[in-house]
């Protein structure tokens, strides 16, 4: 909400959320704070305990008009998820960020997740080209519901091809999509094959 705001514009924010008033002192003292604790943040060193890095983007309304916020967050072996760092710009070019985030020791990357952005897999070439990338199933699914448009199956047909993201190994992944490849594809064989 802050990004672009002016010193007055925060304050009316601030009376607007909290019920009170905010000096303009003591906004530009809390930006101030901000921005340092931001810079601070975006400085530090990352370990290299981030096998899977999840990246994608998504527009936000702010003064001065509409930008994208790209996020990076890596997965711990635990499964918590951290985000690494941001970039703000008018698409989804993330080149800069990608770099950054190598620059502070983000090493030892197996796979970059994301949706089919060209942009994305663009800056994944020129900063992590040793890596592999996967679609997220989330948009492996919507892909696939899409494709599908509006049918009777649809939603049984999605909820299938769910279930192979949810499998314990790999083995057990590649039987479960054969075997909904096997049971659909009389049904859509288009769908199949661009999903499969």
């Amino acid at each position: 909400y802050l990004l672009g705001a002016s010193t007055r514009g925060v304050a009316e924010l601030a009376e607007q959320v909290f019920g009170g008033t905010l000096s303009h002192q003591t906004v530009s003292q809390l930006m101030r704070w901000l921005d340092e604790r931001l810079k601070a943040w975006r400085g530090e060193p990352i370990e290299p305990v981030y096998r899977v890095v999840y990246i994608d983007g998504m527009h936000v309304n702010v003064l001065g008009g509409d930008r994208m916020v790209m996020l990076a967050a890596g997965q711990r072996d635990d499964g918590r998820l951290e985000v690494l760092g941001f970039s703000l710009s008018t698409g989804e070019s993330c080149v800069e960020l990608l770099k950054d985030l190598r620059r502070r020791g983000l090493e030892k990357v197996e796979m970059f997740v994301s949706d089919q952005s060209a942009a994305i897999r663009f800056a994944l070439e020129q900063a992590y080209p040793e890596v592999s990338r996967q679609l997220c199933s989330f948009h492996r699914l919507q892909a696939l519901r899409a494709t599908l448009g509006q049918t009777g199956y649809r939603d049984l047909m999605v909820a299938e091809a769910a279930c192979i993201f949810r499998c314990p190994s790999r083995q057990a992944a590649g039987d479960a999509a054969a075997a909904w490849a096997k049971r659909w594809r009389g049904v859509n064989a288009w769908a199949v094959q661009q999903f499969m």
